[in-house]
């Protein structure tokens, strides 16, 4: 008996070292992704980073800024190399202590593909910010634009989402630019709140001014702070949407809104007017 529970006890040992080093190699290749996933969103960056740091410039209510028309043919020139490229995302207030909002932005006809794929089509579980497969993206002044990413504990992707529910301040400076091939977006902040997956089912169209109106105030109402902005439906939205890194709790997500302030419909032929 005794030699017998030996035996029971060496194998036991030996299932568990087992479990241990495939769990490390799992980690570790996970790990290595994520590294292979900053390493190649840094150099898609790296000629433009000067342009999204550029606080001091966000926008202007005379004409586009400089910025941004360069930033939109930056879109342009990406989208030569990324056929699935559609916009670019950035949120210049967020870069201080942390990698900020900055990526390439990505459709398909599905919302999982880029769950598990970086822009240049290789997989990866740090995935690619991407728009709604519902929404048209040649013409994104649509009422609610609506944008997911991941939640990375290494800081990338959305993850300062999560860091605005314990920093106001972080939130009310969380300014977007959505920037397209043709057009310039700007949005304030407007709402941050957690909800399941289906909370809103995500719409971005609606009948009527008046479901549109009673959308935003729920949202509003939700919402972890306030802010000075009513719920205007004359005004359209983007939400930026991420998980909740918590096992028991997968559905969840957190929501960020922010509400249309000013566009740039036609960049390249403002400036050429200049």
């Amino acid at each position: 008996m005794k030699k017998s529970g030996l035996v029971i006890r060496i194998a036991l040992l030996v299932v568990c070292a087992a479990v241990f080093v495939v769990s490390v190699i799992t980690l570790i290749n996970i790990f290595g992704e994520y590294s292979e996933a900053d390493n190649f969103y840094e150099s898609v960056n790296e000629d433009i980073e000067g342009l999204l740091n550029d606080k001091n410039n966000i926008a202007s209510d005379e004409k586009v800024p400089e910025r941004l028309v360069k930033l939109s043919e930056y879109v342009r020139e990406l989208q030569q190399s990324y056929p699935d490229v559609v916009g670019y995302i950035n949120v210049p207030n967020l870069k201080d202590g942390d990698k900020g909002i900055s990526y390439p932005v990505v459709q398909t006809d599905n919302n999982e593909y880029y769950i598990t794929h970086i822009i240049n089509g290789e997989e990866n579980k740090s995935g690619s910010v991407f728009l709604d497969s519902k929404i048209d993206a040649d013409s994104p002044n649509t009422r609610n634009l609506i944008l997911y990413g991941h939640n990375m504990n290494n800081g990338a992707m959305f993850h300062s989402i999560e860091k605005m529910f314990s920093d106001r301040n972080l939130f009310e400076g969380a300014v977007v630019e959505y920037i397209t091939a043709d057009a310039v977006y700007i949005y304030s902040p407007f709402a941050l709140y957690r909800g399941k997956a289906s909370y809103f089912q995500f719409p971005h169209e609606f009948s009527n001014e008046e479901v549109y109106k009673s959308f935003l105030e729920r949202i509003k109402d939700s919402s972890v702070y306030s802010t000075a902005e009513e719920a205007n439906p004359d005004k359209n939205i983007i939400s930026l949407v991420t998980c909740v890194n918590s096992i028991n709790q997968n559905n969840d997500r957190y929501f960020y809104q922010a509400i249309l302030n000013k566009s740039y419909t036609n960049v390249h032929a403002e400036a050429e007017n200049d």
